[in-house]
């Protein structure tokens, strides 16, 4: 999404920049013939909508807005996962336990580009069903660097943002 605010606002100040100047300028090695005032008022609304589209589509995207925060819920509980969710599978053993260290999404797979399906806080405390192999993810505070993910009800989270007593998979694997 962000990719894609970025494109929209680049072509939005190029179209602010044609209503601005639009007498007729050199732009690399090309000249721009005059325009109306028809068309540079034109060209001046639409290059501000596009401006402020790609603006609300660049932030939207941005993890902690309060907007997205408010519609996720703190903690996911197994009553708040419907039965189609691509969760881990369900182990017949005892799930391990951790805590969140920093505020992280849960993911729909153990891979930074899938889609999130929740979100968890610092703080919480989860139960971990099974681990995986994915993405590798920095914790910010620490510096630490893993590819392990903590399958829990729901999706996966980074096990690197997840206090476990230890840097190994703590369950088998998923």
């Amino acid at each position: 999404m962000v990719q894609l605010g970025i494109i929209i606002g680049f072509a939005g100040v190029l179209l602010i920049m044609a209503g601005l100047v639009g007498r007729g300028f050199r732009f690399s090695g090309s000249v721009l013939p005059p325009v109306g005032p028809a068309a540079r008022v034109s060209c001046f609304v639409v290059g501000g909508v596009l401006l402020l589209l790609s603006l609300g589509l660049v932030f939207a995207d941005v993890p902690g807005n309060s907007e997205a925060s408010d519609r996720l819920p703190p903690t996911i509980t197994p009553q708040s996962i419907s039965s189609t969710s691509t969760s881990p599978p369900a182990m017949q053993v005892t799930p391990a336990v951790g805590e969140v260290q920093i505020p992280v999404n849960i993911y729909q797979s153990p891979y930074l580009d899938s889609p999130v399906v929740g979100h968890l806080e610092a703080g919480a405390v989860i139960e971990i069903l099974c681990t995986a192999r994915g993405d590798a993810v920095t914790h910010v505070a620490s510096g630490m660097t893993s590819n392990l993910w903590n399958g829990v009800s729901g999706g996966y989270v980074p096990d690197v943002v997840v206090y476990t007593g230890t840097n190994e998979a703590t369950m088998g694997s998923c």
